[in-house]
């Protein structure tokens, strides 16, 4: 006969012990949150606070992830020396980052303003031809076969642009 909860409290609490031990334990916290020396960061341009060199170290550490930071703390910034950081340890060569359409241009600005040594290669919805499907799959093709550091796509054209990077990439 097979141990129930109904029948065995103790087993059942022993269950429930190990249950939460392994899938309800709380999730410890990094702590560090020292700057690490970026090549190309413009000295005197925008440094990181504590929580964001505390989610850069996350991202990094554990190769995956999304930086939750709430509006107003510098998800933007942390992106980019994320990028950075991982350009300058040859884990990457350049980044496709998906942006929302009326964001492309506050990228393009804050990107230029702590690497500017950095190429952008983007797809902003207001270009002159961004309608016409023929010219925008062009561009698609010209960011994908080019040299850019970083690639800014709006998040409307990010599905069909992805599939073209993934073929010629």
């Amino acid at each position: 006969m097979t141990k129930t909860s109904s029948c065995h409290p103790a087993y059942r609490a022993e269950l429930e012990e190990k249950y939460n031990r392994i899938f309800n334990a709380e999730i410890g916290v990094p702590v560090k949150t020292y700057p690490v020396h970026i090549e190309g960061w413009l000295e005197g341009s925008k440094a990181l606070k504590p929580h964001q060199w505390q989610s850069v170290h996350h991202l990094y550490r554990e190769g995956k992830g999304i930086s939750a930071l709430g509006t107003g703390f510098g998800k933007t910034l942390t992106a980019i020396a994320l990028h950075a950081l991982l350009k300058q340890e040859g884990k990457i060569n350049r980044a496709w980052l998906q942006v929302p359409n009326n964001k492309v241009k506050d990228w393009i600005k804050e990107i230029h303003e702590v690497l500017p040594n950095r190429t952008v290669g983007f797809v902003e919805p207001e270009m002159p031809g961004y309608s016409s499907r023929e010219k925008r799959y062009a561009l698609y093709q010209k960011l994908a076969n080019g040299s850019c550091d970083i690639i800014l796509m709006p998040e409307s054209s990010a599905e069909t642009a992805q599939k073209i990077f993934k073929t010629t990439i």
